[in-house]
């Protein structure tokens, strides 16, 4: 069984997940979950292994396509003082901060092969979506190129680190240490 949650909730930064999320995604392993994986802040977080069952805090963004939306809700159009009426949907589009920010278009895609006794192996396949390439094309995913899958597969280990997960660079690919 598989457990996700779509949470934007983070405690102080959005380097780090909310103080909830910890518990409930061991509680989820506990009550018979076999994974669990996080998505929402658009931003990957680490991977924790417990009782042999991996949680992905955050695998942040794999499909980022808000720019290709033909509209936002009232809200976003009303925080943006725009009207909702409005036929050119790439005025709030303009208005959101994240495109600036590289990590928000890059995530793994994790491979898993688990036993009776829970995850045997975990591969994690670096994406990418590519900033440059046009409104209507760049929040599609590839594999990243080999300088990108490196600054993500780092970043994973680093975020991965404090929960005792080793995660180790091999030919572009994140290998999950069991």
């Amino acid at each position: 069984m598989l457990v996700s949650i779509h949470a934007h909730d983070s405690y102080r930064t959005l380097d780090t997940p909310a103080r909830f999320l910890q518990p409930l995604a061991h509680a989820c392993i506990d009550a018979g979950a076999d994974a669990f994986f996080g998505a929402g802040p658009h931003v990957t977080w680490g991977i924790e292994l417990y009782k042999a069952r991996p949680i992905c805090y955050s695998l942040g963004d794999f499909v980022f396509q808000y720019e290709s939306v033909r509209a936002y809700a009232a809200d976003t159009y009303e925080a943006f003082k725009l009207d909702p009426q409005s036929p050119d949907h790439s005025l709030a589009s303009d208005r959101i901060a994240l495109p600036k920010d590289r990590s928000l278009w890059e995530s793994v895609v994790p491979m898993m092969t688990f036993s009776e006794l829970g995850v045997r192996q975990m591969i994690l396949h670096p994406v990418a979506c590519d900033m440059s390439l046009p409104r209507y094309e760049r929040g599609t995913p590839s594999m990243a190129t080999a300088e990108t899958a490196e600054r993500i597969v780092s970043r994973m280990s680093a975020q991965s680190k404090p929960y005792g997960t080793s995660i180790t660079n091999e030919r572009g690919r994140g290998v999950v240490r069991i």
